[in-house]
């Protein structure tokens, strides 16, 4: 017996990365039919904290930037690239590039819509104050707000308060949000303020954000907690149900009853799927080593009524833990009997990956690119068949 040598730990190190990378990989350039918007948008965000030294990363994020459908994970993307920007010499280039290329209002506003009041950014004020002012009032007023000093009037004195909020766009409306929670956490009104804000505010996305950052600034404080689950039951919106759990998890993961409880919500008391969504994906990543995780997780994995929940969970899985014979035959069944085609897909996507070495695999996925019902699954495995032995798809004797 010998220890573990610095070779062989880098190359776990690796492995490990190269496992985290496929697994957001996947979940980013899935077609949009495959996974929701906010299930890439999160998969960006997890690249950030992740995925840090890779370069593909910058690459990825270009790439979802300039062919993305969806505008928010473009949006998602762009504000990704902007925060590596000091890193990476080519990413304003693109970024300025992008802008002109760029056909979606949405789009040009949000690269302007920074801080940075720098050279190169006033003159993309300039180019679509240009191009676009006289056709949209509403373009026009916006660029004129973000040519005032601040856009953030003082919030003490009421100049620029939101009671008249469905009039401003939603995205100013999160980021005073954030500009109230993390400026004026010590001031004593601003707990009450926020609370009113994710209880009552009519964007979803207002409350979500106000609801992150009660939980990521007051976690300790009293009341916070029950607070937190009381909005996981009242609000109407899933999404933010969904957000009030996923808080809970994170900021009270060592909390002995923490586990049982969402285990218990997931399961008996929440029916939206983007709820069971949040709150399985959480488990699945702060509870990584309880031995009775796994079995649970892939009870879920199995039997869950939402495809897509399957699906993520099924990724997530992936993922986290090391594979190991049985995970071999659970994975090769779920390829195999999932209703869902692209749970199926995925599935055979990642026995390739993490099983290509192993007898019997080959003519496993052989099996499946002639039986699958679904040609999109099919094709799949035919393309980790070639991935696997370099064969042609027009070899087989099929």
């Amino acid at each position: 017996m010998h220890g573990v040598t610095m070779k062989e730990k880098m190359g776990g190190m690796f492995m490990k990365e190269k496992k985290v990378m496929s697994t957001i990989q996947r979940r980013l350039l899935q077609p949009a039919t495959g996974y929701s918007a906010d299930a890439r948008i999160d998969a960006i965000r997890e690249a950030l904290d992740e995925w840090k030294k890779a370069p593909e990363r910058i690459a990825l994020f270009k790439q979802l930037a300039q062919d993305e459908r969806n505008v928010m994970v473009r949006l998602e993307a762009l504000d990704s690239l902007y925060l590596e920007r000091k890193h990476d010499l080519t990413i304003m280039p693109f970024i300025r590039q992008r802008f002109l290329d760029e056909r979606s209002p949405a789009i040009k506003l949000s690269i302007i819509n920074r801080q940075d009041r720098s050279d190169e950014i006033r003159a993309m004020i300039w180019i679509i104050a240009d191009d676009e002012q006289k056709s949209d009032e509403a373009i026009a007023e916006i660029l004129e707000r973000r040519e005032c000093p601040d856009i953030f009037k003082s919030w003490r004195d009421g100049e620029y308060q939101l009671e008249t909020e469905t009039s401003v766009p939603y995205k100013h409306r999160v980021e005073y949000i954030l500009r109230v929670a993390r400026e004026r956490r010590q001031e004593p009104d601003t707990l009450g303020w926020l609370k009113e804000r994710a209880e009552h505010a009519e964007c979803t996305m207002v409350r979500q954000t106000a609801i992150e950052e009660i939980a990521r600034e007051w976690a300790r404080e009293p009341g916070t907690l029950e607070w937190l689950k009381e909005r996981g039951v009242q609000d109407e919106s899933d999404e933010v149900r969904g957000s009030a759990y996923q808080e809970i998890a994170r900021r009270y993961s060592a909390e002995p009853w923490t586990l049982e409880w969402l285990q218990k919500i997931a399961e008996h008391f929440d029916n939206g799927c983007i709820v069971r969504h949040h709150l399985l994906l959480e488990i699945a990543r702060n509870w990584i080593d309880d031995p009775a995780v796994l079995p649970w997780l892939k009870s879920r994995i199995e039997h869950d009524s939402d495809s897509t929940v399957r699906n993520e969970l099924l990724i997530e899985f992936a993922g986290n833990w090391t594979v190991d014979s049985e995970t071999f035959a659970w994975l090769k069944e779920r390829a195999e009997h999932d209703e869902a085609l692209w749970v199926r897909k995925n599935a055979i996507d990642i026995v390739a990956e993490e099983f290509g070495d192993n007898p019997g695999t080959l003519e496993w996925l052989r099996e499946r690119a002639v039986k699958d019902a679904e040609p999109k699954v099919r094709k799949a495995a035919r393309a980790q068949i070639y991935n696997l032995t370099d064969e042609a798809d027009n070899s087989y004797a099929w």
